[in-house]
């Protein structure tokens, strides 16, 4: 879902691209890989069996580390920005992590249920 919206972003609108657009970079793989092995820490370690309160404190301190990433990308010049700024990433990182927190409390279920 990641990978695909950075390439809509990117290639109908012109928000935001990862390195120059001249060449063809095979960082962006390292990129897209580092962003799923962030997903994966996150989500491993949700507190499933936590309060409402806790969930969204842990998700509000995740959103702010992903933001923090975002920003240190665009320092070292990965990440360029184009019609995008970084309150649209923490609004876009907030409500995906929720999207995913439902998903992985759907499949919790089910799983437990079989």
């Amino acid at each position: 879902m990641n990978f695909v919206t950075d390439l809509y972003l990117d290639l109908k609108y012109n928000l935001y691209w990862y390195f120059d657009k001249e060449q063809i970079e095979l960082l962006y793989l390292v990129v897209v890989l580092g962003e799923i092995a962030v997903l994966v820490i996150i989500f491993n370690y949700f507190p499933l069996k936590s309060n409402a309160i806790k969930k969204f404190i842990y998700i509000l301190s995740w959103t702010c580390v992903l933001v923090l990433l975002e920003l240190y990308a665009v320092y070292i010049s990965i990440l360029h920005y184009g019609e995008w700024n970084i309150i649209y990433s923490a609004v876009a990182y907030f409500i995906s992590m929720y999207i995913l927190y439902f998903v992985l409390d759907y499949t919790a279920d089910s799983r437990e249920t079989q």
